[in-house]
């Protein structure tokens, strides 16, 4: 069994023993990846969510100024109005998946996968054997009911 879903942030991959959280749902991505650890502080990572940031920043920013100086001048340009915001929006959209994270999560590992608000919440214990969550934000309904339907129920399992 391998499945992919798309949701806000990325794409998340579901084999026989792993979750994998990845950028693209590209299986290629999921080989190497570590096991969700919140103590372990990855430069690699945070400066390539800090590039991203700065680009989104710097574009909109760019959008906003010419939005501003369209609307000041007096000569409004609907169409270009138009263009911008659509601009913006695509930008946006195209960037997101460059702020998730990228992790493994063994099943085995799972406490809890629950829905609350159409967004999915995964409780697990992670690398350090501390009880974390992750969710899930803006996952399809396929995407919902195939990991409510894991039967992931175990209250029982604590962190050791």
């Amino acid at each position: 069994m391998k499945e992919w879903f798309k949701y806000r942030y990325g794409f998340i991959n579901i084999d026989e023993n792993n979750l994998y959280f990845t950028k693209t749902g590209n299986w290629s991505e999921t080989v190497g990846l570590e096991e969700k650890n919140e103590n372990v502080f990855k430069k690699a990572d945070y400066s390539q969510k800090l590039k991203a940031v700065i680009y989104l920043t710097l574009v909109g920013g760019l959008l906003l100024t010419a939005l501003i100086f369209n609307l000041v001048s007096g000569n409004i340009s609907y169409v270009l109005i138009v263009g911008l915001i659509f601009s913006g929006y695509t930008v946006y959209n195209y960037m997101i998946p460059e702020m998730g994270d990228m992790f493994v999560l063994p099943k085995e590992k799972l406490l809890n996968i629950s829905l609350k608000e159409n967004v999915i919440i995964i409780r697990f214990i992670d690398a350090n054997t501390n009880e974390m969550s992750h969710r899930l934000i803006g996952l399809s309904d396929q995407g919902r009911e195939f990991l409510l339907s894991l039967g992931i129920n175990t209250e029982t399992r604590t962190a050791k």
